[in-house]
């Protein structure tokens, strides 16, 4: 129906229910005015194909922070490179025998490869406390400290041995028959150092090693 139709019916109705032509053009305009009031104040929508609602606004979404994972700066680390465990050659306190069937002594240092934080230098060499002797079997056995009698080497009058290799008054004091072979350890700084052989040897780290066996004189 033509717009222009359906306002006359309108008119026209109007003006039957007992109001003149002029009152009934009145009220319609009044009404159509009531109307795009009306109209203007409903929200604008729209309905697509699909029926979904779309409402022309702007929409902001608060933002969750918990989303986001703090970051924190971490502190470079100097790691610390532990330090190489040292190592020396053990020099085994001075030991000396003699055959029952000779007079001439042969001494010797037994050597081992240990490491350990007590290597000051690259051979250390184990200082016995004091003289020691034993039996074994048909030898004598004598263990020697270094520098032995270093008194009277320092004044100078130790006497001179009659033998090199003579190590029979070593153990009672008698210098004349204690060659310096018998107590040279040849231990010389800074290539080497001497430390306690007790010391060295109640460490249960280096138990069993050179200068602590019972053969080394260690615990006789």
């Amino acid at each position: 129906m033509e717009p222009s139709s359906s306002m006359a019916t309108v008119v026209w109705s109007i003006a039957g229910q007992g109001f003149s032509k002029m009152d009934a053009v009145w009220r319609l305009d009044a009404h159509m005015a009531l109307i795009g009031l009306n109209l203007e104040k409903k929200p604008n929508f729209v309905l697509n194909n699909v029926h979904n609602l779309v409402v022309n606004a702007s929409i902001t979404l608060p933002t969750d922070y918990r989303d986001y994972e703090e970051e924190e700066e971490e502190e470079e680390k100097e790691e610390k490179t532990p330090n190489p465990l040292k190592c020396c050659t053990v020099i085994g306190p001075r030991i000396c025998r003699c055959s029952t069937e000779s007079i001439r002594w042969q001494c010797y240092n037994k050597k081992q490869q240990i490491c350990g934080n007590f290597c000051s230098a690259p051979k250390m060499a184990l200082k016995p406390p004091t003289v020691n002797t034993w039996n074994d079997d048909n030898n004598e056995m004598l263990i020697m400290p270094p520098n032995f009698n270093s008194g009277c080497q320092q004044r100078g009058n130790c006497g001179q041995t009659a033998e090199r290799y003579d190590c029979s008054g070593c153990a009672s004091g008698q210098m004349v028959s204690c060659s310096p072979y018998c107590y040279n350890y040849r231990c010389i700084s800074p290539n080497c150092a001497f430390y306690d052989q007790e010391q060295f040897c109640s460490s249960q780290q280096f138990a069993g090693s050179v200068g602590c066996r019972r053969e080394d004189g260690w615990g006789r």
